[in-house]
């Protein structure tokens, strides 16, 4: 059994796609009476199996190349942006996770990101130590203490795993 985690290499796709052929042979050879889905299985659906493992592989193949573009692109104009928007945001981070393991060109992806995570937290502390005479919905004291908390998580630089695949040109 194989690791599922692990994509199958072309070589151990190959491997199957012959184990498939010889057992088919070599049941028609030994047992011509054997089941009928037996032969189904063995000489035509798992190399139609195979086929589509293969086809979907060059598909994706074929999509990266375009995916890590956008991603670079829109990257920059998240960063570049006052204020991107949700939407942009959004769709740069399905961008990020989309092409996590495809090597390519550093971009600003992880900095726009973290930087609207900086927004965001600021915004958080801005709520839960509002100015007189607004009230906290922490309460009491704790609406300080835990405003402090966020603006010293908002002001904190990403680690360099964290932005890894960000622009060198970018302040980190």
């Amino acid at each position: 059994m194989t690791d599922q985690t692990i994509p199958l290499t072309e070589q151990q796709l190959d491997e199957i796609e012959t184990r498939a052929a010889h057992l088919y042979e070599r049941t028609a050879t030994i047992d011509p009476n054997a089941h009928p889905d037996f032969g189904q299985l063995t000489d035509t659906d798992v190399p139609a199996l195979l086929t589509e493992v293969r086809r979907l592989r060059a598909r994706i193949t074929e999509l990266e190349g375009p995916a890590v573009e956008a991603r670079a692109a829109l990257a920059a104009l998240c960063y570049d942006l006052d204020d991107p928007g949700t939407a942009a945001l959004g769709a740069l981070y399905l961008l990020q996770q989309a092409t996590a393991g495809v090597e390519a060109p550093r971009d600003d992806a992880a900095l726009a990101l973290a930087q609207h995570a900086s927004e965001v937290l600021h915004e958080v502390a801005d709520m839960a130590d509002p100015e007189p005479p607004e009230v906290s919905f922490f309460g009491g004291n704790h609406g300080t203490a835990v405003a402090s908390w966020l603006r010293m998580l908002a002001d904190r630089r990403p680690a360099a795993s964290a932005v890894s695949g960000a622009a060198d040109s970018r302040p980190a």
